[in-house]
């Protein structure tokens, strides 16, 4: 009976942990892989959580296959809050090659995020991750073949970005995505090009790094790549290939050393026998009594406090998730009709760099500037700023003081673009207006689709629901320099009020359909003007602009407005209407629920925010 006592108390202790425990959800992740000649790394990993409920202290860390964590550097390990707040990270070793990441001495957050970044050493080439590999003409190279992590609870994760930092030391080149490729230094599976989004640079060593981004990833996702690089930027592996020398054993001995110290199996039969045996069952009864007192006598201690509310103005309301409430806030089939060509390309979600090269191409053709070199890009004005668009102004004068453009001045333009659009479609329809702006480029192109196809050179062709148009991003450009156009002659063949009129702006639209457009008359001075400064490469210069716009995102999007606005209503949810919900089912549920899920749940996957 001592014995079941005590399990009981040991089982209380567990189930009050869950009950001060929180949950989050993960908002990103970014992992860093120092690759090093002999295939040993250190890894770096950045996850952000966003609390959803409770204390937040850390969540397990698994799935690494394969790959054993020789060593944990806990003390270069940090965690920040949203406040800018730092804390030490405690880790602790699990079965399975897990581990238990939380904020250090107890701590925990409750509310905002936490962006965790810890690190460890491994071996990628003792696990078989990094190989060497001979092609069909006999060419031998090193394949790696990884994935990080695959995170639970990330149904909301915004990216997932993994850099490899490979040995290669770069030579003083400007152009370094032209020197890979010229090289043949890197080469990937077709399935890597598509899956990801994909760039080389030089990290803060000078040596290669190659980084692969995934925007929307989804839970669970398999961030996996492929890719092969030279056998000689690894002479170990080189000197395997060619049976210099036998395969090193030292990592094998090394993981059997560590299964010995952590025997699996040995823990999942104690806990097997410990769940059943009577005196478990017992203690478990006991536990469940004394939940079920505890959640009478909160119910009862409720119901006293219900009685006080009828002199407090909410009560008639009715509260519902505030999940539900950001939903609500998107208006279905509202269209955001006023943003600028410019806007427009940010929401279509064409890249920065993309854009910015478009508008160069067509301001030197238009006589605007003369660009002098591209590698390293460099212009020079020869008129003032363009009218019209005002970020097409504000890009324009970043080259008229030097003739380049700083990271700075590429921040704060996107930056502008981002809260203009955070403006004008914070609870627009992103699909319905999306559609709307392809409509009306495709009916503004109509008209001059010759002398756009021929402006325009033959590159491969994205797939396309427009039959006989050309890729999104040339259709914006080639509307974009039409809309410009009309701005200096003040043309009228399309009327502005009929881009920003009444209809679809409340929500009402017809079954989310966007109106019809006015007619696009054809003009013979614009079709002159667009044969006579005909642009063939658009997006030549789209490599050389060597700046970082890896974190520029969709602004139309972003949720963050409408998560300000119901902060009210959450925090008042969450005092009232989880206190009654929480006492009951935590109580109840935990403590059975977090045993399992912590010894089975988290040994493919990491996540189980605690």
């Amino acid at each position: 009976m001592i014995r079941a006592c005590r399990i009981a108390v040991l089982i209380l202790l567990s189930a009050t942990t869950c009950l001060m425990a929180g949950k989050g959800t993960v908002d990103f992740c970014e992992t860093r892989v120092f690759l090093e000649e002999t295939g040993k790394a250190d890894v770096a990993y950045t996850v952000r959580y966003r609390v959803l409920s409770g204390e937040l202290h850390g969540f397990y860390f698994g799935g690494q296959d394969r790959l054993t964590i020789e060593r944990m550097f806990t003390a270069q390990s940090y965690a920040l809050d949203a406040g800018g707040r730092r804390y030490g990270l405690e880790t602790t070793r699990l079965a399975d090659n897990r581990w238990d990441i939380i904020l250090a001495n107890g701590q925990g957050v409750s509310q905002g995020h936490v962006t965790y970044m810890f690190f460890f050493r491994t071996d990628f080439s003792s696990a078989g991750y990094l190989a060497s590999t001979t092609t069909a003409d006999g060419r031998t190279l090193a394949v790696f073949n990884w994935a990080p992590t695959q995170w639970d609870e990330a149904g909301s994760m915004d990216h997932y970005t993994l850099t490899l930092h490979t040995p290669h030391v770069l030579p003083g080149v400007p152009n370094i995505p032209a020197y890979v490729s010229n090289n043949r230094l890197v080469l990937t599976e077709p399935w890597v090009n598509k899956q990801y989004l994909i760039d080389y640079r030089r990290d803060d060593k000078g040596r290669l790094a190659i980084l692969f981004h995934k925007n929307k990833p989804g839970n669970r996702y398999h961030m996996r790549v492929q890719l092969y690089l030279p056998l000689e930027w690894f002479p170990a592996l080189k000197a395997l290939a060619d049976g210099e020398r036998e395969p090193d054993e030292t990592a094998t001995q090394d993981q059997g050393t560590a299964s010995r110290q952590q025997p699996a199996s040995d823990i999942s039969e104690y806990f097997s026998s410990l769940y059943r045996s009577p005196e478990f069952l017992i203690g478990a009864g006991l536990l469940a009594l004394l939940s079920f007192l505890l959640a009478w006598a909160k119910w009862r201690s409720l119901l006293a406090a219900r009685r006080g509310l009828k002199d407090i103005l909410w009560q008639d309301i009715e509260w519902t998730s505030p999940r539900l409430v950001v939903s609500d806030l998107t208006k279905k089939g509202k269209i955001a009709k006023d943003l600028t060509p410019i806007e427009a390309a940010f929401y279509l979600g064409i890249p920065v760099k993309r854009i910015i090269s478009a508008l160069l191409a067509a301001w030197q053709a238009d006589g605007r500037l003369r660009i002098l070199s591209e590698s390293p890009l460099k212009v020079k004005p020869l008129t003032c700023a363009p009218a019209g668009d005002p970020h097409g102004a504000t890009l324009f004068n970043a080259f008229v003081d030097d003739g380049e453009l700083s990271q700075t001045e590429l921040d704060g333009l996107a930056g502008d673009v981002v809260r203009a659009i955070r403006e004008k479609a914070w609870d627009a329809d992103v699909e319905a207006t999306r559609a709307w702006y392809e409509a009306r480029i495709d009916k503004t192109l109509k008209p001059y689709i010759g002398t756009a196809q021929e402006e325009q050179s033959s590159g491969p062709r994205a797939a396309s629901e427009h039959d006989g148009m050309l890729p999104l991003a040339n259709r914006w450009f080639l509307w974009n320099r039409i809309r410009t156009w009309q701005d200096e002659h003040d043309g009228d063949w399309e009327d502005e009020s009929d881009w920003a009129d009444d209809e679809g702006l409340d929500g009402d639209a017809d079954d989310g359909e966007s109106p019809e457009s006015p007619e696009v008359l054809p003009d013979q001075a614009l079709a002159e003007h667009l044969e006579t400064t005909a642009v063939s490469e658009p997006f030549a210069l789209e490599n050389d602009i060597q700046l970082n716009a890896e974190n520029m995102v969709n602004a139309a999007t972003d949720a963050s407005l409408a998560s300000d606005l119901s902060f009210c209503h959450s925090a008042c949810h969450a005092a009232c209407h989880s206190a009654c919900h929480s006492a009951c089912h935590s109580a109840c549920h935990s403590a059975c629920h977090s045993a399992c899920h912590s010894a089975c749940h988290s040994a493919c996957v990491s996540g189980g925010s605690h």
